[in-house]
């Protein structure tokens, strides 16, 4: 499937050399540089004019450190091809010849993602003689699209209360390193999360509570991580709505969920089988430090009694810390929720979610992109969430050495 001739092969050690380099020095240059730029007045244009370069060299470059855009084709190509239910069939139902089948790293794994995302798979991957090279930039341009609206929206969200900060959001978010090299050179569909999770936000804003309850339900349908989003989304909602009207808006949210629960399952559903992947993804490996520490800890301090590194017990120490987190921290918080802004809620959306995710037995890098997103669109009065969701971000680096 070679498209341009190879004149020149090196070692994959010198590959991965080079590619780790060039995220270091992306990184090198962006914290200084975002840092310095914090708090001045940016012109919009130059800012915009850089991202486009920026985003069409990484469009330009292959993913490097991830397959999952050919999963993506994958289980796209599974129903759209071959006729099978993506959560039910693997890489092992493709054809031998088919030419997708090298690219695949988990060739066992039925589709862990949710419904809307298999659905949006099935029209991209929809074309049978469409080569690795063609589904791979489909995505990759899906996610460049992904990409262009969250920054618009960061940037229209920080320009409502702080327009002179606006420039700087935009920059910090369409520059970083783990936004281009995840969610652009690799792909990764989180970008489209956080698209419909600023959509869903942006109609918040605008006070259609309906659509915009729509807009967050379907973030939940690519990756179910943001469902706890969806959850604090509708508890807010209500708390600011007149005590007259929390019955009809409580009946006109669930049906909306509801709806769009049973159209995005209904070409899949044939039990629970469908969620079995998903449920099963902490038992690929645990690769959370935190999580391995304490698992550890627990295993030995109990003298081997409790395993607490198995993929249930971990699972059982995250929901603990979580729950931990929420009754002691996320309470105080709640408090206020009657009297949220929609950048407070945003802020609130990235600390719920980069909790979760700190404490998950199973993360990876382009996990922290939501948070990230969010936290940028919450504007200046937060951007210690900002600067957390970063260092948790640079710190999950070591997921891809375990």
């Amino acid at each position: 499937h070679e498209v341009i001739p190879t004149a020149i092969v090196f070692p994959s050690i010198a590959y991965a050399v080079l590619a780790w380099s060039c995220v270091g020095l992306l990184w090198l240059v962006y914290v200084p540089l975002c840092l310095r730029l914090a708090g001045h007045r940016l012109e919009f244009r130059p800012v915009a004019r850089w991202t486009i370069a920026l985003a069409l060299v990484a469009l330009a470059i292959p993913p490097i450190f991830s397959t999952d855009v050919f999963s993506y084709s994958l289980f796209g190509r599974l129903a759209a091809v071959y006729g099978l239910n993506p959560y039910l069939a693997t890489g092992r139902d493709l054809a031998w010849s088919d030419p997708l089948l090298p690219y695949l790293y988990w060739r066992d794994v039925p589709s862990p993602y949710g419904p809307l995302w298999t659905i949006l798979s099935i029209i991209v991957a929809a074309r049978p003689d469409a080569t690795p090279l063609e589904l791979a930039l489909r995505f990759k341009v899906l996610s460049l699209g992904a990409f262009v609206l969250s920054g618009w929206l960061i940037y229209r969200f920080v320009q409502e209360r702080w327009p002179e900060h606006a420039t700087w959001a935009y920059l910090a978010f369409t520059w970083n390193p783990l936004v281009l090299v995840e969610g652009l050179i690799a792909g990764h569909n989180d970008t489209v999360v956080l698209a419909l999770l600023l959509t869903g936000a942006w109609l918040l804003l605008t006070g259609q509570p309906t659509l915009g309850t729509l807009g967050l339900t379907a973030s939940a349908f690519i990756k179910y991580s943001t469902l706890p989003i969806l959850g604090l989304a509708g508890l807010a909602l209500l708390a600011q709505a007149p005590q007259a009207r929390r019955l009809g808006l409580s009946l006109r949210l669930g049906s909306t969920v509801l709806g769009l629960i049973v159209l995005a399952f209904a070409p899949f559903w044939v039990g629970i089988e469908v969620l079995t992947s998903t449920l099963n993804e902490p038992g690929r490996g645990i690769n959370n430090l935190l999580i391995r520490g304490l698992g550890w800890f627990v295993t030995e301090v109990t003298g081997g009694r409790i395993d607490a590194l198995a993929p249930a017990s971990a699972v059982g120490m995250a929901v603990a810390l979580f729950l931990l987190w929420l009754g002691l921290v996320f309470r105080r918080q709640l408090r206020s929720l009657g009297s949220w802004t929609v950048h407070d809620e945003l802020a609130a959306w990235s600390r719920l979610l980069l909790a979760f995710l700190v404490v998950w037995p199973r993360i990876h890098t382009w996990y922290f992109l939501l948070p990230l997103g969010l936290a940028l669109a919450a504007g200046p009065n937060h951007r210690r969430c900002f600067w957390a969701a970063m260092v948790a971000a640079m710190a999950s680096y070591t997921s891809y050495l375990l």
